[in-house]
Parts: structure tokens; sequence; C-alpha cells
């Protein structure tokens, strides 16, 4: 029967066999359905004023006793179910990074707890699917963004297939009255590529929750489709100088010398292209006297001792202008996570005096990513100096070797 007035009263006869046998007990239950324009807030009660049959036997009738029966009063609500999240944006990453939160869901129930069984994230961008390890979703308890002791993981191990993930959160993803934030978390791998992009969408569509007590779907408030933060793998490709292994110790002598030995590393964020280097230099004596021939080579054995191969670059009277030397055009690569060892030689004159001393330090590093093309950033290692020598062999002649008489005859 349907109800159409605020007080109204519905005669009808129970479905079933209404029969009962002496000594028994029968029960019934009056069950309403609620349209979706029933009125949020009002209140509902149900009464049972009479309850009249005939026996079984005599046919007479009967009347129930201990009426009217009035049950609970119903409140009417109605469960809401809002999405959201922070404001868009763009975040460039290193490729290997931890713990992204890829999307970040604000959720805001009211009337009864709701249940999430299903949500379906749609992504875009051209990072490879298997770029992103360690994918899963976290009840963000304390909501800062990240995974922090305590808070449940209601589901793992999770992947981009076909550009979606469908992420089941199990009996965990019970939605209280109030506000919650869910977050997806992931480690980026080694395998992505500068440039590339990845964005994670979320469409009320694709969120599929029910009341936890009634198992009806709560309506759906905010946007229809939400797009989270946009990751792209960026940065600039870092390089950083440091001493060799094996670092020269040769004293000064005149001719080909062994000075300065270095290691230029890349991170695994990008390859670089070093593109010049510059040198300075430290003595007693004078540079531009002293000091013939500057050539950089690459030391691949890493021994520290002049190769015998043809020079990355060579400098004839390198210090004439100053105390400083520059390598230009050298285009030599680093691949990231990778290195390279140089060697730097001087070419000394008959200028060295004894007790003369000469170092090398690198000064500056010009370099290239070599995907991004953007200046690599370069850290150099402390301000010593390098390679730098004792004191020079004596140059002059033994007194011991001269004659004690001349006779002239």
């Amino acid at each position: 029967s349907a109800v159409t007035s605020a007080t109204v009263a519905v005669s009808f006869t129970p479905s079933g066999d209404p029969r009962a046998s002496a000594a028994t007990t029968k029960n019934w239950l009056v069950v309403a359905d609620f349209p979706i324009t029933a009125t949020v807030g009002g209140t509902i009660d149900f009464r049972t004023d009479s309850l009249s049959g005939r026996g079984l036997v005599t046919d007479s009738a009967i009347a129930a006793t201990g009426l009217p029966v009035t049950g609970s009063a119903l409140n009417i609500i109605q469960s809401t179910l809002a999405y959201g999240g922070p404001t868009l944006d763009t975040l460039a990453i290193l490729r290997n990074a931890a713990n992204l939160a890829l999307a970040r869901v604000r959720f805001v129930v009211q009337g009864e707890s709701a249940l999430v069984d299903s949500l379906l994230f749609r992504t875009t961008g051209d990072i490879a699917a298997n770029a992103l390890t360690n994918m899963r979703l976290i009840a963000d308890l304390d909501s800062n963004g990240a995974a922090g002791t305590g808070e449940p993981v209601l589901a793992s191990s999770l992947s981009i297939a076909g550009g979606l993930v469908r992420v089941l959160p199990g009996s965990g993803g019970v939605l209280p009255p109030g506000n919650r934030w869910w977050v997806m978390l992931a480690d980026g791998a080694d395998n992505a590529t500068w440039g590339q992009a990845i964005q994670f969408r979320l469409d009320s569509a694709d969120v599929f929750a029910r009341g936890k007590t009634s198992g009806t779907r709560p309506v759906k408030l905010g946007p229809v489709s939400f797009s989270f933060r946009r990751f792209t793998i960026g940065g600039q490709a870092a390089l950083a100088v440091a001493p060799g292994p094996s670092p020269p110790t040769a004293r000064l002598q005149v001719g080909a010398l062994a000075a300065l030995q270095l290691t230029i590393g890349a991170t695994t964020l990008e390859g670089a292209r070093v593109d010049s280097l510059r040198v300075s230099a430290t003595s007693g004596n004078s540079l531009s006297a002293l000091v013939q021939q500057l050539a950089l080579y690459r030391d691949s054995a890493g021994t520290g001792t002049v190769p015998t191969g043809p020079a990355l670059a060579t400098l004839n009277n390198p210090f004439a202008a100053g105390p400083s030397a520059t390598f230009t055009g050298l285009n030599l690569n680093v691949a990231a996570g990778g290195s390279q060892t140089l060697l730097a030689v001087l070419t000394l004159t008959d200028r060295l005096r004894q007790g003369d001393t000469l170092g090398l330090t690198p000064a500056t590093v010009y370099a290239t990513g070599l995907l991004s093309t953007l200046p690599a950033t370069v850290s150099l290692a402390g301000s010593s100096t390098l390679g730098s020598s004792s004191t020079s062999d004596e140059i002059g002649v033994d007194p011991d070797s001269l004659p004690r008489e001349l006779e002239v005859r």
C-alpha cells in the first residue's frame, strides 16, 4: 500500500500462511520503501492499532490484546559521498624517486558509513607501466600525503594495465561520516626517460560504493572527473668531480709530468656531455716560464700515469695570461650513473728551480644534459690542490766532482 499523507491508516492482509497454531508465536515484519523525494531530516513511526482474525476450529472472531504497539521512530537521512583532491599542479621528479603520491583522494561522507568496493583510476602520459613499482593505496590518517607509521594499506601490488589501475580496498574500504584521505603511492624505476610524464584521474562513475548498513548507493557529489598532480621525469643532470683513484705523486722534473687525476661522475638521473674544464695552477715560480704545455687525457685504466695515446686536448703555454687554463670542445660524454677518469699532464721547461712546487686544482666544469640539453649542475671536491708536487730534484754541479788543482802549461 502507498502512504500518501502525514498520517494514514492502512489495512492489509499478511502474505503467506496467516495461520498460527495454539500456543505458538508468529512474527510479521512491516517493510517500507522511501522514495528519493523523501524529506531529509524527517521522522516517521509505524503503529499497529489492531490485529484481528478467526479461530481455526470455531471460526469465531478473535481480537488481539496488548495493542497498540508502536515501533521505533525512523529518521530519514541521505547518505552522500563527495570526493576531490589537492590543487592540480605539475612536479618534476627523479626517475628513481620513492613514495610518489600519484593520487590524493579526499572523501567526505554524510549519513551512514560508506563501503568503497572498488576504484578505477585512469592514467595519461608516456611513462611505461613498469616504470612505477610498489604501487599501493593507503589510508592517510594524518592527511599529510605520505605513508606514515600505522597507516593501513588498503590495496597493494597494484599495476597499470591498459592505462587503468583497478583498486579493490576490501574490508578496509570503510569511510565513516566525516573527512578521510586516501593516497596512491608508488616508487619510480630507472627505466623512465627524461621528459616523460604521467597523471592519474578519477571519474565519479568509477567510484563504486554502498552504505555499510543499508547497502544502498550514496548520492555522489563533486566533479564528474578529477585529475591529480602531473609528474614529469625531469631535473638537471648532476656531475660530481672528485680526486681520481691514483693521484700522481711524482716529484717535479723537466719534461712530461702527470699532475692531476680526477673522476667526473654523473647521477642516474641523466648523462651529461662535458664541454669544458678549467683548472687553476699554483707555484712559487713563474707559471708562464715553468709550464710549456698542459694536456688532458682520458685515463681509462685509472693508473695516474701518462698515457701513450693522443690527448683529448692540448694547450701550449697555458698560463701565459694568468694562473688558470681552460680546455674547451672536449665533447666528453658521461653516461647516467657512470664516470670518466681524466689526467692532466704538464710539460715543464728547464726553468725549473730547486725547491719549486706546482699544483693543479679543478676550478670549473661546464656540462650539458644529454637528454634535457640543460646545463648540468657540478660539485667540485673541496678546495685542496690535487696532484701537487714536492720539492724538485736538485739541479746543479756536485762540488766533489770539481778538480782541486789547475795547472797551466
